[in-house]
């Protein structure tokens, strides 16, 4: 009884002990994971743009406004359809002056000044890119009617399919960090505890075609559509050009241990 009563005793003992020790030698692993795809764009966005210069704002405003409404009824005229037009319409004003100086002993003196405005009104159309022909309709239309015209940016109607492999490619990125980093300090990788997505996908023009300067700027402020635009037209396409990339970026937790 009493040698029941000691191995009793040193299996609750063992009972207690080695969990304790398996906390101890159990760690996690903190690593962050990136996967890009890159595929065609499906949609493609041209704008359209009147613009006028004159002293007057109201007046070249009103010049603008009928000069791209006789555009875009041009443009259905010529097959069109309504719905690629977006709603809404983008309108800046740009004041410019212009100073004449003379130089008089030792001081300047303005004796003349020009102040004239740049007015832009512009209209953004909506396109597939298989339908290559009424590309070139739209842009040579809008040229012929002495608009402004040009590429302005790709994008994917459905980008499910494209994060559903970004997503993939950015866990196994991050499964290569954390087996390096454990290799490296001597730790084997365990399993997975916890996945982290800071954001949803991204999906942006690549960066051959991309200009930071342009005035949609996604990357740095996480707009939260599925389009991406840049500044570019017939004369200045990349090779590259059509194509989107969709990044993912996810923060995963793995076991470890020595």
């Amino acid at each position: 009884m009493k040698s029941m009563a000691i191995l009793l005793s040193l299996a609750l003992a063992l009972t207690f002990i080695i969990p304790a020790v398996a906390a101890e030698d159990t760690f996690t692993l903190t690593v962050w994971g990136e996967g890009t795809v890159i595929v065609p764009a499906d949609t493609v966005f041209v704008t359209v743009s009147a613009v006028s210069t004159d002293e007057n704002v109201s007046f070249a405003s009103a010049k603008n406004a009928e000069d791209l409404n006789r555009t875009i009824e041009t443009l259905v005229n010529i097959g069109l359809d309504r719905d690629c037009i977006l709603p809404g319409r983008g309108r800046s004003v740009q004041t410019i002056r212009t100073y004449t100086r003379t130089y008089n002993d030792t001081n300047f003196e303005i004796v003349a000044q020009d102040v004239t405005n740049r007015i832009t009104e512009q209209v953004t159309i909506r396109l597939s890119t298989e339908d290559d022909k009424m590309l070139e309709r739209c842009l040579e239309t809008a040229e012929a009617e002495n608009a402004s015209v040009e590429i302005t940016g790709y994008g994917l109607s459905d980008a499910g399919p494209a994060m559903i492999r970004a997503r993939r490619k950015a866990v196994e990125d991050a499964r290569y960090n954390a087996e390096e980093l454990a290799y490296a300090a001597g730790l084997k990788l365990g399993k997975t505890v916890d996945i982290f997505e800071p954001s949803p996908p991204r999906v942006r023009c690549r960066y051959t075609d991309w200009d930071s300067f342009g005035p949609w700027m996604m990357n740095a402020f996480e707009w939260p559509s599925p389009h991406m635009y840049h500044n570019t037209n017939r004369a200045t396409r990349t090779e590259g050009s059509g194509m989107v990339e969709v990044i993912s970026r996810v923060v995963v937790t793995y076991e470890v241990s020595s």
